[in-house]
């Protein structure tokens, strides 16, 4: 979405809050792990990240709460406790209350999949206890980068009020997945659901805040286990700072392609011996940040994947370079992906 659209909409949520969910001073603030994610390193380590957030209504689940969470303030600088097996280790948020923590070879080859890393603060807030799922593949032999909005989730980026009636009023458990993507994406990840044999990252513009609606679309739809990288982008990061005329080194960039091209970068540095498979839609720019990076890292993509949403076809000059530089496929017809992915070996 782009950086104009985005500013509106956040404003539209200013504007539509109710009094009682800025202003609830009276109730006691607890932390809420907001947003989550682990990626097994190469080199053995696992990294752990996310965002963590005060909330007064610690018993309502987040993925509830429909703008809520936009409005909350973050954890900054809070001290928190992770703990697996019979390891524990101390951290902190940073002063946007995120944390981004590599957790050693030698404690990392303690995680199993399926283990569960327990996020607390007994000391001083014993109501604190989350709990995140290692459901990523230690050893993966492909790592798959998925854009999200039309590319397996139907949003309508194209027509900007669709795609704001879609992303913030509309149910998260009536959002519709694009066609057959749930089973293609199994596939892709390869063995089952719950044993992964390949790394499965959703990279998004979306906002952070997002994220727990995000992963029940994921869940209910049966989507394989994967981590999402989302922008950090919302209330507090974005009119509250333009207002205070605030810059910070920490957010993420405002424009979408500089952002995935950035967080791209980092992905194909971490794992520079990994076959790497894109997919994303036709919608915005996609196409052109593939190519980008396709230029940047030659011979890393095995295959640049493109959901049509547009009314180019496969010849249009539009992905004429691309398709010089790797393997690519353009489908709006899921029985068009499946066929092609088989062909090239990456599904049964």
């Amino acid at each position: 979405m782009k950086k104009g659209f985005l500013f509106c909409l956040i404003l539209i949520l200013v504007l539509i809050q109710t009094p009682g969910q800025c202003n609830q001073q009276d109730e006691k603030e607890v932390p809420r792990l907001l947003y989550s994610g682990s990626l097994p390193l190469p080199d053995g380590q696992m990294t752990l990240f996310g965002r963590i957030i005060w909330d007064e209504d610690y018993k309502e689940p987040l993925i509830n709460k429909r703008f809520a969470e936009f409005f909350k303030h973050r954890s900054k600088l809070f001290s928190f406790q992770i703990s697996f097996g019979n390891l524990t280790l101390q951290m902190k948020t940073d002063n946007i209350g995120d944390f981004d923590y590599n957790i050693p070879a030698s404690m990392a080859s303690e995680l199993k999949l399926g283990d569960k890393i327990v996020f607390s603060a007994a000391a001083s807030y014993p109501e604190f206890v989350e709990k995140l799922p290692v459901q990523l593949p230690v050893k993966p032999n492909f790592l798959i980068i998925s854009d999200i909005d039309d590319t397996v989730l139907v949003t309508q980026v194209l027509e900007k009020w669709q795609a704001l009636k879609n992303t913030f009023f509309l149910n998260w458990k009536n959002r519709k997945p694009v066609p057959g993507t749930p089973d293609i994406y199994r596939k892709l990840a390869g063995g089952t659901a719950s044993e992964p044999t390949n790394l499965l990252v959703f990279l998004s513009g979306s906002p952070i805040y997002l994220a727990p609606r995000l992963e029940g679309f994921f869940q209910i739809n049966q989507f394989p286990s994967h981590t999402s990288i989302l922008r950090r982008l919302g209330i507090k990061e974005d009119i509250w700072d333009r207002l205070l005329h605030k810059t910070s080194q920490d957010k993420d960039p405002a424009d979408i392609q500089e952002y995935k091209l950035t967080k791209l970068a980092a992905l194909f540095r971490s794992y520079p011996d990994l076959p790497i498979i894109l997919l994303g839609d036709s919608g915005e720019k996609d196409p052109e940040t593939f190519q980008k990076i396709v230029e940047t890292y030659p011979g890393h993509v095995r295959v640049a994947i493109i959901h049509k949403v547009t009314l180019q076809d496969s010849d249009s000059p539009r992905y004429s370079q691309l398709k010089k530089e790797v393997p690519f496929i353009l489908w709006d017809n899921p029985d068009i992906l499946t066929a092609a992915l088989q062909q090239l070996g990456l599904i049964q």
